[in-house]
């Protein structure tokens, strides 16, 4: 399968730490795929950028289908809109904070 020519994603992304991956990965192994730290991932899940499968619990252990994420990993519109929303929240988080320490003094 690794091999075969007809295989969507090339073999660097169907193996992950040298093992074959599941039909579906939990977050952490998420993090390592598509390079967002687990607060963005955060971030995106509430944007609807990112889908867990199924209807978890808010408080669950969230799975997401390893195709899902690896058409995701290989979309550069998704990556870099991705990208933008996660800064978007570190520059609000930041300007929070200077807002927080000035009201402080």
């Amino acid at each position: 399968m690794l091999n075969d020519p007809n295989n969507e994603f090339p073999p660097s992304y169907v193996q992950y730490f040298g093992k074959a991956l599941p039909a579906r990965v939990t977050i952490e192994v998420v993090q390592g795929l598509l390079g967002f730290s687990q607060r963005e991932l955060q971030i995106l899940m509430g944007k609807k950028m990112l889908k867990p499968s199924g209807k978890p619990r808010v408080n669950s252990t969230k799975h997401f289908s390893t195709a899902y994420i690896m058409r995701l990993a290989s979309d550069e519109k998704w990556i870099n809109k991705a990208t933008e929303i996660c800064q978007a929240a570190s520059n609000k988080r930041s300007d929070d904070a200077v807002k927080r320490r000035v009201e402080c003094a």
